[in-house]
């Protein structure tokens, strides 16, 4: 006989002895099961009067009763139920735990500041669709894109020291300015565009919102063609004057 069918023969086995124990867990009531484990019953030795050959409470009372040789009682066996805690106490006065108590503070009461003369106005403006739709999506790119946050510590005195030097000569370069030139170079330099085309979006606040202009060719484009292009996008933006065409194809 070869090994897989004596692996057959003894899987079969072990899987019929399992059915058999869970038909027999499985015809046995919980009280029924109770009564049986304190009286050393066996369950194959009783007849089963309940639905699907479930051995009930009652068959296990009868098999009770024929065992002592008494009669079945006719009303069912008592719970017991705690007994009420004795009215004195259990242990010395002198040894109980008594909490001291803790003396009762006054509320505290917030002040109430005097109004300032004149009215207060303000004024409700309209949520405008843009905004709507701003709200909107950063709402969904918080809730449905998974985000890891990565901080480091950057060395920028010599960017710092660079800048200032520019503005002495005339030329305004912020460090926003640096670090979409650096972003454009480590893209291009890591492969991350396929055709080396680094196109980056700056996120700019405007009264009516947020846009996010790109600037085209990031990595090939020098530092203060960036800075001017900057500048002049953000001009644009606030006054509103930044179609969607030019937010749309970043890649990062």
């Amino acid at each position: 006989m070869s090994f897989n069918c004596v692996r057959r023969l003894w899987l079969r086995g072990t899987l019929r002895g399992l059915q058999g124990s869970l038909s027999m867990s499985r015809k046995l009531s919980p009280a029924a099961r109770l009564l049986l484990a304190s009286h050393g019953l066996q369950a194959e030795a009783l007849q089963p009067s309940g639905r699907f050959g479930v051995v009930t409470k009652e068959d296990v009372l009868k098999a009770i009763a024929l065992k002592t040789g008494g009669s079945l009682p006719s009303q069912p066996l008592a719970t017991s139920q705690p007994t009420a805690p004795p009215s004195g106490p259990s242990v010395p006065e002198s040894l109980r735990h008594t909490q001291p108590s803790l003396p009762c503070k006054k509320p505290v009461i917030a002040p109430v500041y005097p109004r300032k003369a004149g009215k207060v106005t303000y004024t409700d403006e309209e949520i405008s669709d843009e905004k709507r739709s701003i709200a909107c999506r950063l709402g969904q790119s918080k809730n449905s894109i998974p985000h890891a946050y990565v901080s480091a510590l950057c060395q920028v005195d010599s960017v710092l020291s660079l800048a200032t030097q520019l503005g002495k000569d005339g030329v305004q370069v912020s460090i926003g300015d640096f670090i979409i030139k650096a972003a454009a170079l480590s893209l291009k330099t890591v492969g991350f565009v396929e055709s080396g085309v680094v196109d980056v979006a700056v996120t700019m606040a405007t009264p009516d919102g947020i846009v996010s202009p790109v600037i085209r060719r990031a990595g090939s484009r020098g530092l203060l063609d960036i800075a001017t292009v900057t500048k002049e996008l953000a001009d644009r933006a606030r006054h509103g004057k930044i179609p969607p065409k030019e937010c749309e194809g970043g890649n990062f």
